[in-house]
């Protein structure tokens, strides 16, 4: 299987790369990965600084949205936030089960439910739909088969 075809999946399932959806930057709260963080684990040496970020939460958050097909996406544009301020785009590509271009930005978490953002791709805008969960299989049903 070739990187763009696990890639097209991975943008499906909402599965983040290292590098390019999450670095070092980025705190488990921020990503949603709150699930897979033990912050009261006694010997856990990062342990104040989670719990102090879980206390307050995440000034962030990873969202993730489709664009219409008619586009090309790699990763890199601006998606334009409901009061217009700009944020880049992490990672991107086309979801060929869905047939649609699937992309994460971080946002702030004053704005992340809203549905009103567009996306810029070469100083035009498109819109966009915000999803709460992956567009293919968002239940899980198909990899516990």
């Amino acid at each position: 299987m070739g990187y763009r075809a696990v890639q097209s999946l991975r943008l499906e399932k909402h599965y983040l790369a290292w590098a390019a959806d999450i670095t070092a930057d980025d705190d488990p709260y921020e990503a949603g990965l709150a699930l897979h963080t033990r912050p009261d684990k006694p010997e856990l040496l990062a342990g104040p600084a989670l719990r102090t970020i879980r206390d307050r939460g995440p000034a962030r958050r990873l969202s993730w949205f489709t664009a219409s097909a008619d586009v090309v996406m790699h990763g890199g544009e601006l998606l334009v936030l409901p009061d217009g301020r700009l944020t880049p785009v992490k990672s991107a590509g086309f979801g060929h089960t869905v047939g649609e271009n699937i992309f994460c930005a971080y946002v702030p978490a004053e704005v992340a439910a809203s549905s009103e953002f567009v996306v810029e791709i070469m100083g035009n805008r498109h819109p966009v739909r915000h999803h709460t969960a992956p567009p293919y299989d968002p239940q899980g049903v198909t990899i516990r088969a």
